[in-house]
């Protein structure tokens, strides 16, 4: 994988591929990221006996490359020079149909129509279901030059009403159909409705070409006999119970300087803060520029009962106090335009009024400690925190903020 960005520095490919590591570990770095990516990739190729490594040159950009151990191509699967190639490969049977391609992803649009311009398919796209409809009610009434629909349903939750209303239409009666879903989402499709409808078919993701084409020739060619429409309304009762399945209980999420990990836990571990009324006006700041790491943090003081607002930086975090004072301050370290400790001396010398500053950080040396305490912060969690940490913190602050008041 070669690009053409900025490179990286010889000293900082050393620890490219370490947890949390990044080329440019600045406090007030320029560039987002959890500092995990490479990491993960680099025990992924090594649990798959392989390994990964980079070249860069800086101002130039950077080729990361890997090699892992993967099984053969099934013998079956070759094809060797001069064999005939499988019907789905030449797609003779789908060229020169035309098609209407139903679906507002993307990537998966551009994935499908590559597939379908493969087989020298002609075919029509729509973002939803409604301009389809409208597509359809502008075509000839007695004779369509139009073969099949395929409908890529992710974005749709009423695809069962879309079907019958098209089954109501003289173009529709016989057109094939496929629908193109995943196990867990909900689209209105009845195993009822699948054993019913002889033209309609359910292909479950991810999409190989091989069944792409199958699946529409059979229904192309003739009615699906009994086997196929027996095995897709198998798929789609599976579909019924997935939805059917009891919620895992929630998961206690500890948020990290750049990314986050899962604690599970019941939901007896941390209560809810008990204190509702003064968890209710305590003014909450997150200072954080991570917009995951945001989220979760947010959700950690939902569960405790408090609400924040976010500034992305500390530049934000002083734009936020001019405009209100805030009774505690979740500072991270590492941030762009202004970091944490530079906004916390900010503070220090600024406001009569002083906010409780705990500073969220994954540098946990004595000396980084140290660093957040010479520069006016009053506590310390290191990340990634646990809701407990979370809590003892902010009832230390409450009781700073009892203390201090008039």
């Amino acid at each position: 994988i070669q690009d053409s960005g900025i490179g990286i520095a010889a000293k900082s490919l050393e620890n490219l591929f370490q947890p949390f590591s990044q080329a440019d570990n600045s406090i007030s770095r320029r560039y987002g990221g959890t500092g995990l990516g490479l990491a993960i990739c680099k025990e992924l190729c090594e649990l798959l006996g392989g390994n990964i490594g980079v070249t860069s040159t800086v101002g130039e950009g950077s080729i990361f490359s890997f090699n892992i151990l993967a099984r053969a191509i099934p013998q079956d699967d070759i094809i060797e020079l001069g064999q005939e190639i499988p019907a789905y490969i030449n797609g003779d049977k789908i060229k020169h149909k035309t098609l209407l391609v139903i679906g507002r992803s993307e990537l998966k649009l551009q994935i499908m129509l590559r597939q379908l311009d493969f087989w020298q398919t002609n075919f029509h796209s729509v973002p939803n279901l409604s301009e389809a409809w409208q597509y359809l009610s502008h075509l000839p009434k007695e004779q369509s030059d139009l073969d099949g629909i395929i409908v890529l349903t992710k974005q749709f939750s009423d695809y069962g009403t879309w079907l019958r209303k098209v089954r109501s239409i003289q173009i529709g009666l016989n057109l094939p159909i496929i629908l193109i879903t995943s196990h867990h989402q909900d689209h209105g499709i009845t195993a009822q409705m699948l054993q019913e409808d002889k033209y309609v078919a359910m292909i479950l993701e991810p999409i190989r070409p091989s069944v792409l084409y199958s699946t529409y020739v059979k229904l192309l060619e003739t009615a699906p006999d009994a086997s196929l429409n027996q095995s897709l309304a198998a798929q789609e009762h599976e579909l019924l119970i997935t939805h059917q399945i009891t919620p895992k209980s929630q998961t206690n999420v500890a948020i990290t300087d750049d990314s986050f990990s899962d604690e599970a836990s019941s939901s007896n571990t941390i209560p809810v803060h008990q204190d509702s009324a003064k968890s209710a006006t305590i003014k909450i700041l997150l200072a954080e520029d991570n917009p995951i790491n945001q989220k979760v943090a947010l959700w950690s003081l939902k569960k405790l009962g408090y609400h924040a607002t976010v500034a992305n930086n500390g530049q934000e975090v002083i734009t936020a106090l001019e405009q209100q004072m805030y009774d505690v301050i979740l500072m991270d370290v590492q941030m762009p335009e202004m970091n944490g400790l530079e906004a916390t001396q900010a503070i220090r010398t600024t406001w009569g009024n002083q906010p409780y500053i705990i500073a969220m950080t994954a540098q946990t040396r004595e000396e980084d400690r140290q660093s957040c305490m010479d520069s006016g912060m009053q506590d310390f969690i290191s990340k990634p925190f646990h809701l407990k940490e979370l809590t003892q913190a902010l009832d230390k602050a409450l009781q700073n903020l009892a203390l201090n008041q008039p």
